[in-house]
């Protein structure tokens, strides 16, 4: 399922878990079974990285539960997102997130829905910003900012690829590692 977003006046910025399912149509079904707290699904035709507001509730309460409630910032947006199945949604909210890829901390910026649809589709923006490079014949991620080589995905049969966002432990000392930009 592909989200692209589009603004009034300007345009928008450019290892394991469950993602978004559809059913054969391409239409979305409602439900919890998609939904694992801290995993991501690729979404290579997705402009900028997006989430349910239902997803991100259950993120910032394991972010809490790991004491990282302070990264969390959020701020007013208004962007419309149209999504694979047509419909569209508009944004309410973006909010920067801290994540620990491959033992590297950072942080995600994301927009935020209102859906029961979708956990996070991580868009064209976040894979550009780890410089990822997918193997669709190997089923493999490699990016250089997140230490990666030929690292094998998984994915539902719908074909989005998982990456978990929180595993391990958060450090500032490596807040390098990992720089998703807005």
């Amino acid at each position: 399922m592909a989200a692209t977003a589009s603004a009034a006046n300007r345009e928008p910025p450019g290892r394991a878990g469950r993602a978004t399912d559809t059913d054969k149509a391409g239409s979305l079904k409602d439900g919890p079974h998609w939904m694992v707290e801290t995993c991501g699904a690729v979404d290579s035709a997705c402009t900028r990285t997006v989430c349910s507001r239902v997803w991100l509730r259950r993120y910032l309460a394991e972010i809490a539960r790991r004491g990282l409630a302070q990264q969390v910032r959020c701020e007013s947006e208004r962007e419309s997102y149209k999504f694979g199945d047509g419909g569209r949604l508009l944004s309410l909210q973006r909010a920067r997130l801290p994540v620990v890829i491959n033992g590297g901390s950072g942080y995600l910026h994301t927009s935020v829905v209102e859906t029961t649809a979708i956990g996070i589709l991580l868009g064209k923006d976040f894979l550009k910003d780890i410089q990822a490079e997918l193997s669709f014949e190997s089923d493999t991620m490699s990016s250089p900012i997140l230490n990666l080589f030929d690292e094998k995905l998984t994915g539902k049969r719908v074909g989005h690829y998982r990456i978990d966002l929180l595993d391990g432990p958060w450090s500032p000392l490596k807040l390098s590692l990992i720089h998703i930009s807005e």
